[in-house]
């Protein structure tokens, strides 16, 4: 296995799990605060919002919306120029 490959790949997969984590961290930090402020219902509420926003997008991909779809093309266009670029350093 190629191993500059291998961590370019795993750099990119990596830099699109830090923008969903922040995103997750950012929901947990408004239901924690919701929780502390004794408001149960609001924080229930973001739960089974964020669980229905997960359970659409649990499809194929070929039947998401297209603007769902960019978003995955953009990792995918990272990964498309990492290979490029490196099977120009092939040649």
């Amino acid at each position: 296995m190629d191993k500059e490959l291998r961590e370019k790949v795993s750099e990119i997969l990596h830099d699109e799990w830090v923008t969903w984590s922040k995103r997750m961290a950012e929901e947990l930090r408004v239901i924690r605060d919701h929780i502390i402020n004794g408001d149960t219902d609001n924080a229930i509420n973001v739960i089974d919002e964020r669980i229905a926003a997960f359970k659409e997008y649990q499809i194929p991909y070929s039947e998401l919306d297209e603007d769902i779809k960019d978003e995955d093309r953009l990792y995918a266009d990272k990964t498309i120029r990492l290979l490029r670029k490196l099977a120009i350093k092939e040649v």
